[in-house]
């Protein structure tokens, strides 16, 4: 008597176990996402002038901030001038931005060892802030040309992630 009480009890965990699982799952509807407005900016270039936000709108914008001091940051260099080659063809921009408080010093010093193929600003605190504080580089932000926020990559991921984003983002 006992076990037909615990066999129908378990019976019923496991078929209100699978409701909710199919409950949190949904069925198949389709949400819609909404993506928020990227920050605007004005930060100084490498090689001076003053790169700005408005001029990067209305096209997918690659944003990538890292640092020298970053190992991830630079051992990526090399696959972010691949990226840079193919994908500026097909209209994507791109834009680097070094949080290196030795400023374009330290980025130079950089491109005597390691060339970078892509446009460099020089970034600060502020920026970081306005991007939510993200924590961590590289830190990768994707934007659509109606400047939003498509995706946000945390740390070093491999080339065809970086691909993979940026393929679904030309799409939107």
């Amino acid at each position: 008597m006992m076990r037909k009480k615990r066999s129908r009890a378990a019976g019923l965990l496991v078929v209100v176990f699978l409701g909710l699982l199919a409950a949190a799952c949904g069925r198949g509807e389709e949400k819609s996402v909404v993506f928020p407005p990227a920050p605007e900016f004005s930060l100084p270039g490498l090689e001076g002038g003053r790169l700005d936000s408005a001029d990067l709108k209305g096209q997918v914008l690659f944003l990538h901030f890292w640092a020298t001091w970053c190992k991830y940051c630079v051992h990526e260099i090399p696959e972010l001038n691949e990226l840079y080659a193919e994908y500026g063809k097909r209209g994507v921009r791109f834009l680097a931005v070094s949080l290196d408080e030795e400023g374009a010093a330290a980025v130079k010093a950089l491109q005597q060892e390691v060339a970078i193929d892509y446009p460099v600003a020089l970034g600060n605190m502020r920026i970081v802030e306005d991007f939510g504080n993200f924590r961590g580089l590289p830190s990768t932000f994707i934007i659509t040309p109606d400047w939003k926020i498509y995706r946000h990559i945390r740390g070093y991921v491999p080339r065809s992630a970086l691909e993979q984003a940026l393929d679904a983002a030309l799409q939107k």
